[in-house]
């Protein structure tokens, strides 16, 4: 019924699995279309190349920006880039055969290009997945378990204050040894042996980047899920990622130190009054060049070894807003911070610069709320906030 629809198709390829023969398919169609075995079609070749190779300085992908900061662009990612950025990664990752990289990021971002291919290129599978299937509870997953760390967290509340003080006691205790540089076994495979199956059991590396995340957000997902949490940062513009946290560093908020055939230099801010003389830790801007324009490097780098040349990522400069009183706020952080609450579902942060405080719009988790017996009414008690 369908091909009598169609009227540009021109064949149509049969899988084996189909009942019947190809002859009994043409009676059945009495139309110009014609029908090959699968078989038989991966028997066939054509002896015409009709795409000559590329070269290194064809362009690979269009690659276009977010256009967070004005209108998006169409980067232009040759192929050339595309493996230099490729191999730098292979350089310093730990990836096996064995492992599954479990996609859920669409594939216009440039962290899901490069992360899948590199998968392709150390012979990893790949499962696709999305924000809704990330736990075993499927479509039916709550949605306050887009964050992670705050479901595990509202889970042990529901368990009681008892289980709640005794997690909250070993969590501590295992914070502690891992901002040492040490990790705690036995608790790895007694209290947290639990928690590490809402995410399946396997998993042995969490990747973030796009975005960065608080202390808390990584400190407790590393606690609680027993697993490392490796930061990145990049660019479009440089094919992927030009830094990475090592594995084995529990640092939180720092994104690694730049990988093969990248540098990276920071520049004065003075509106913000950020500097690279700024001690003991230089700030401001970003700017990152390639190893391999040495003549372009040579005019707008200078090299300078920190204490153990870990870049962190502070904020995005388009995320600060200055207030009436001159100092700048990150929007982030609030709300990353007020995120935390098991009340809040989600908050959005406005400034005013005539203005010397933050508004904040925020949505209430209605789950917290019915179980609390907590009501609309008496939900905001402030006399200055009244219900619309």
């Amino acid at each position: 019924r369908v091909l009598k629809d169609c009227s540009f198709i021109k064949f149509v390829v049969v899988m084996e699995a189909c009942t019947g023969k190809k002859s009994d398919l043409s009676l059945d169609h009495k139309t110009d279309v014609g029908f090959i075995m699968f078989k038989d079609l991966c028997q066939r070749k054509s002896d015409e190349e009709r795409y000559p190779s590329p070269t290194p300085s064809d362009i690979a992908i269009i690659m276009y920006t977010s256009g967070s900061t004005g209108t998006p662009k169409g980067v232009l990612i040759s192929h050339k880039n595309a493996l230099a950025g490729l191999k730098a990664l292979s350089n310093y990752t730990i990836f096996h055969t064995w492992d599954r990289y479990l996609a859920y990021l669409p594939l216009a971002h440039i962290m899901e290009i490069v992360a899948e291919t590199l998968c392709l290129y150390c012979g990893m599978k790949i499962g696709y997945s999305s924000p809704l299937t990330l736990t075993n509870k499927s479509s039916k997953i709550k949605k306050d378990a887009k964050r992670i760390h705050k479901t595990i967290l509202d889970t042990v509340r529901r368990q009681g204050w008892a289980a709640e003080e005794l997690f909250n006691y070993f969590l501590a205790y295992k914070m502690k040894w891992l901002y040492r540089g040490f990790d705690t076994p036995l608790l790895n495979k007694t209290l947290f042996r639990k928690l590490r199956y809402f995410i399946g059991g396997r998993v042995r590396i969490l990747l973030n980047g796009g975005a960065p995340i608080s202390h808390d957000t990584q400190s407790i997902t590393m606690a609680t899920l027993s697993v490392p949490v490796i930061q990145a940062y990049g660019l479009t513009e440089l094919s992927g990622a030009s830094n990475v946290s090592n594995i084995y560093d529990r640092t939180t908020c720092r994104v690694g130190p730049p990988l093969t055939d990248y540098k990276i230099k920071l520049v004065n801010w003075e509106e913000g009054n950020y500097s690279i003389d700024d001690k003991p830790f230089p700030r401001g801007e970003i700017h990152i060049g390639y190893f391999k324009n040495p003549k372009k490097t040579a005019e707008d780098f200078y090299e300078e070894d920190g204490p153990d040349g870990v870049l962190k990522i502070i904020d995005r400069k388009k995320d600060l807003v200055k207030l009436s009183g001159g100092e700048y706020i990150s929007y982030g952080k609030v709300e990353s911070i007020i995120k935390t609450c098991p009340l809040i579902e989600n908050i959005c942060t406005y400034a005013d610069p005539l203005k010397g405080y933050l508004f904040a719009v925020l949505i209430p988790d209605r789950a917290q709320l019915t179980e609390r017996n907590i009501g609309l009414d008496n939900l905001l008690n402030e006399d200055s906030i009244q219900r619309p």
